[in-house]
């Protein structure tokens, strides 16, 4: 082997070892959202404050995700009940999104605002912060609203996908931006 293509077969090899692994996560963070879904994926994600929120599980696995659709008739009352959560228990601080309704049966192809959680027949956001100490609630009301649209409703194979976004205010008056949700769930009953 001829020195040169020795020297250049060494500063391959060195280049190569010494390339680091790039972060090659999007520069936008929209893109790190799943795909907008009608087929039961079991996906969800939104922009909080123009960073993404997905799912994501701590060192022990714990869930990261929920989704139900149920009719109750309890002592609290009769109604239909629908979560839908995303939760990031691997970084700091700990972050959940939630989007709820409160005795509404939702239905294919219709919008609810999200308004106050108090009230019967409403539908509602909230965010919740841990930093590991405190616990910090961000709920939507009659001044900072969003809206949550069902994309699809599928009651025989429980899939349940929409879209939703809202602004919600914390007790000091702090406000956060929801924006861009999207979820593709099977719900469970």
């Amino acid at each position: 082997m001829k020195p040169l293509n020795l020297i250049l077969l060494l500063f391959l090899l060195s280049t190569f070892i010494s390339c680091k692994k790039k972060d090659i996560s999007p520069a936008n963070p929209i893109d790190q959202l799943p795909a907008a879904s009608t087929s039961g994926m079991n996906t969800i994600g939104c922009l909080v404050n123009g960073k993404a929120l997905v799912p994501k599980a701590d060192k022990w696995g714990n869930i990261t995700y929920s989704c139900y659709y149920q009719y109750l008739d309890d002592s609290f009352g009769k109604g239909y009940y629908f979560n839908v959560s995303v939760i990031n228990n691997k970084d700091k601080p700990v972050t959940g999104v939630y989007v709820q309704t409160n005795k509404l049966e939702v239905e294919e192809g219709k919008t609810y605002p999200l308004v106050s959680e108090d009230e019967e027949g409403n539908a509602y956001g909230f965010l919740w912060t841990n930093n590991g100490t405190k616990s910090t609630y961000y709920f939507t009301n009659e001044t900072n609203k969003g809206e949550l649209t069902i994309t699809k409703l599928d009651r025989y194979n429980q899939i349940i996908s929409g879209t939703f976004w809202f602004d919600a205010v914390d007790e000091k008056g702090n406000v956060v931006e929801v924006r861009e949700g999207r979820f593709d769930m099977k719900y469970m009953k």
